[in-house]
């Protein structure tokens, strides 16, 4: 019995060991690839990545807050999912971090798409989070992933010819903020 409470005690150990020494190699491991990424190559998150930059945009409604006919506006709660590439943050072919499939930042930091909601009926501004902080997911091959949830006050045009039997559509219009196609 003393010899299987010796053997659980240096068991215990080992994995203990072994496991601190891979979670304080893990986040050497990144703090140096972040190290890499955004000073070492001097990273500047005002600066567009390429030329052209494709971004895709996917916009998930939670919840309809209020669609007013006789006004022609709609509040509605949603996230918005935007992906592009930054080929600066592509550390794919680098073997000394090929553990390392993701991480993550922020838009204080890093790159992203300034789009605009165009048919808003509160005020024209950039769609981010308040402060920034929103974290945003770079896996190896540069892919960017921004998640973003959002009350939005919008213009809608309503037909009432039907009622109570109709259908109104309502359209988020969004543009790209100071840049054009090149």
């Amino acid at each position: 019995m003393h010899f299987q409470n010796i053997f659980c005690l240096l068991l215990h150990c080992v994995l203990y060991l072994d496991l601190k020494g891979t979670t304080s190699s893990r986040i050497t491991t990144e703090g140096n690839l972040r190290t890499l990424l955004w000073t070492t190559n001097s990273y500047d998150s005002l600066v567009r990545p390429d030329e052209s930059v494709n971004v895709a945009i996917t916009f998930y409604p939670m919840n309809l807050l209020d669609l007013n006919i006789a006004d022609g506006s709609m509040s509605i709660v949603g996230f918005f999912s935007m992906m592009w590439t930054d080929s600066r943050l592509d550390w794919s072919s680098n073997a000394a971090y090929s553990s390392i499939k993701t991480v993550f930042s922020s838009a204080k930091y890093t790159w992203y798409p300034p789009f605009v909601l165009f048919n808003s009926i509160s005020e024209l501004e950039i769609l981010m989070d308040a402060d920034n902080q929103n974290p945003i997911r770079i896996i190896n091959d540069g892919s960017c992933e921004y998640l973003m949830s959002r009350v939005m006050h919008t213009s809608c045009s309503t037909y009432a010819t039907y009622y109570p039997f109709d259908t109104q559509t309502c359209n988020l219009v969004l543009a790209m903020w100071g840049y054009n196609e090149k």
